[in-house]
């Protein structure tokens, strides 16, 4: 990200944050919206999480928290892995492999190592994803054909070999979305037809909103409210909405908002983020909004 980034985007993003948050079993005001309002006409009215840079011996504790409470709601979640530090951490493998037999786990490509794709070639991005797909194969018996870009970069060079090499979906951000062509190719799940990603042969489906955001190695965490109506105006614009984790935003932070440890024997999981990000769930539930799978949207499975 440039120098000049960093200061904007932090100042956009704490903007948001100006809503008292209290985590309690009781649905806030501020959430307490209509189901007339909720009724998103023509969209699917559901939400996406994506849970990147799944990995060996990565934080496991974290990641595996993360997935089992996903599995002990039994709702869907996308997992973005890095392949060539994947399959060998019998824990993280163990529990992806629970999920993905159980229908709830999809399995995402996110590069075969974490670099950023806009950096190499056309050819050099073809051969990195070509051996992230059949290692894809080898474990799980399946390629995938969604690729999360690791930071979100992608260009056109990444368009041509995701094309020929089958994949489908890309998953960046909105704003990497943005720099690419202004946004306009963002799947919208309720003008399926007139959709110009879909014309080119590959969906565009950025994430929308985070669960928290890294400034540096300092985390900002949003409100519930917030997300909560993030993703209601996401609904609202494009049919869907799409929530990014990292196992790394669970992580308890010291008095200078700084990561105690990256260290996986070392760090402590914040059990009230993970508390939050239950409770999420739960107020999305309740409010009749359907957690999915980039396949369920797309309606391609």
């Amino acid at each position: 990200m440039d120098s000049l980034e960093k200061p904007i985007i932090l100042l956009m993003r704490c903007a948001l944050v100006i809503l008292p948050i209290s985590v309690i079993g009781i649905i806030p005001q501020e959430l307490r919206l209509s189901n007339e309002a909720l009724g998103h006409i023509g969209s699917c009215n559901c939400v996406i999480f994506r849970l990147d840079d799944v990995q060996d011996k990565y934080l496991d504790s974290e990641q595996t928290k993360i997935m089992d409470l996903f599995l002990s709601k039994r709702e869907p979640l996308t997992m973005g892995l890095v392949m060539h530090r994947f399959g060998n951490d019998t824990l993280v493998l163990n529990k992806i492999s629970e999920g993905y037999k159980k229908g709830l786990f999809e399995l995402a490509l996110h590069g075969w190592e974490h670099k950023n794709y806009s950096d190499l070639s056309e050819q050099e991005q073809k051969n990195s994803l070509y051996k992230a797909n059949e290692k894809m194969q080898t474990i799980f018996g399946k390629k995938s054909d969604i690729f999360i870009p690791p930071y979100n970069k992608f260009n056109n060079d990444t368009i041509n070999a995701v094309k020929k090499l089958g994949i489908k979906i890309i998953s960046s951000s909105i704003m990497d979305q943005y720099r690419f062509d202004l946004g306009n190719s963002t799947f919208m799940s309720n003008a399926k037809k007139q959709n110009s990603s879909s014309a080119q042969g590959i969906h565009y489906m950025p994430y929308t909103t985070d669960f928290k955001d890294f400034v540096g190695t300092a985390q900002i965490k949003f409100p519930i409210e917030v997300i909560f109506k993030n993703i209601n105006a996401n609904i609202e614009k494009y049919g869907y909405a799409i929530v990014l984790i990292h196992p790394q935003s669970l992580i308890k932070l010291d008095e200078l908002g700084h990561f105690i440890s990256m260290d996986a024997d070392k760090a402590q999981m914040n059990m009230n983020d993970l508390k939050d990000l239950g409770y999420l769930m739960s107020i999305l539930r309740q409010k009749g909004i359907v957690i999915s799978s980039f396949h369920n949207v797309l309606d391609t499975k």
